[in-house]
């Protein structure tokens, strides 16, 4: 199973907080609807967590201006654990995606956080808040934000994305399987039976991914009619 720890907003500015809620709000619902959910601190979820579950650190905020980048006033920057490689991975795989959405509209910058140890942790940094182009850009591409940071989580997890649907309700013709992955010798996380209803947040090929977030997988679409 796959988790984002949508951590609380960090040094944001007063203009920025707004579009920035924005974003994850679309993000939730994209994360979602790829078989990933989100939690917080102190959210029930954070309790109930598989032990193998493969979870991923998030949190966003704002730039401010630093010795160590003098002269830098526009642009992302994405801050990873210096402490797992595979934070440095999906940071990576974070700046291709953005910049396959943006090509050279804004700038985007890699930055090692040495304070960070072990858990994989990312910190998407959306720009300066006391930049005009900045706050337009942001302001016009909250949902091209949200998925390209989904679309990179999937990559990431190695699970296919399936864009940001909306959700719909089926109903299962006959008990069956859900998977991890949608594949059949991928790991079960358990079943759903005739004739019960299924909430379906997207599709993936043959596959539904089904459930609520804290609870999702792959479920073959021939076993529910919609």
């Amino acid at each position: 199973m796959y988790f984002v720890n949508l951590e609380p907003l960090r040094d944001r500015g007063a203009k920025y907080e707004y579009y920035i809620e924005l974003v994850i709000n679309e993000l939730k619902q994209c994360l979602n609807a790829n078989a990933i959910s989100y939690f917080s601190e102190g959210n029930y979820l954070n309790k109930n967590i598989p032990e193998n579950a493969q979870i991923v650190n998030m949190s966003f905020g704002v730039n401010e201006k630093s010795e160590a980048l003098p002269g830098v006033t526009s642009g992302i920057h994405i801050i990873f654990g210096a402490g797992n490689p595979n934070s440095k991975r999906l940071s990576e795989i974070l700046e291709e995606n953005l910049k396959n959405f943006y090509s050279d509209e804004i700038p985007i910058k890699i930055i090692s956080d040495e304070r960070n140890q072990n858990s994989v942790s990312v910190t998407i940094n959306t720009g300066f808040p006391d930049n005009p182009e900045d706050m337009a850009w942001l302001r016009d591409s909250t949902d091209s934000v949200a998925k390209a940071i989904v679309l990179s989580l999937c990559e990431y997890f190695g699970i296919p994305f399936t864009g940001c649907e909306s959700q719909t309700i089926g109903t299962a013709n006959t008990d069956a399987t859900i998977f991890d992955k949608p594949a059949l010798n991928a790991k079960i996380l358990g079943n759903i039976t005739e004739n019960s209803k299924v909430k379906i947040n997207s599709q993936w090929e043959d596959w539904y991914i089904v459930g609520e977030n804290g609870r999702l997988g792959y479920v073959q679409t021939k076993f529910v009619n919609v």
